[in-house]
């Protein structure tokens, strides 16, 4: 996925009746800074790393034998190609794109859980200020599900109301 296919803004969809329309309207012109902010993030697959090692952040290779995501690609592919966008507080962001275009990549690079084959070769992905590339693991987990998440592409399975 390029930059040039994300659009960020004001949810359209929200009901704009009373606070929620004041809101939306103030996001579109916040001066405040990003809650998240990405800038020139490339992801690519292929070329995996050794056995027994895992690719985490800008490149580096943490040892993780457990790890059964993902297959080599025959030949390195560029999944992310110097993406940017900021989210400001009040603000929705939504991938869309037809199947095969980089949603998920796009989501799984920002959250650090990328298959074996991928790796981050550049860019910034800032959390109220923190680099999320330059935390370790351990950090990253504490950041996953509370800070930052995502709704996998089969919501029913994510979005169970029985469970809490």
């Amino acid at each position: 996925m390029t930059g040039d296919g994300v659009q960020n803004g004001p949810n359209p969809t929200a009901d704009r009746s009373g606070d929620m329309a004041d809101r939306d309207s103030a996001a579109q012109y916040s001066t405040e800074p990003p809650l998240l902010e990405v800038r020139q993030l490339t992801t690519e697959l292929g070329e995996p790393p050794k056995p027994g090692q895992r690719r985490m952040g800008r490149g580096r290779a943490l040892e993780d034998a457990g790890d059964s995501l993902g297959s080599a690609a025959p030949r390195p592919v560029r999944v992310c190609d110097a993406l940017s966008f900021d989210i400001r507080p009040g603000e929705t962001l939504a991938l869309v794109g037809e199947s095969g275009c980089g949603k998920s990549m796009t989501a799984l690079s920002l959250m650090r859980l990328l298959p074996l084959s991928g790796r981050i070769l550049s860019g910034t992905v800032r959390l109220e200020g923190r680099d999320l590339l330059d935390l370790t693991e351990r950090e990253m987990r504490a950041v996953r599900g509370g800070q930052l998440g995502m709704i996998f592409q089969e919501p029913q399975t994510s979005l169970n109301p029985v469970l809490s």
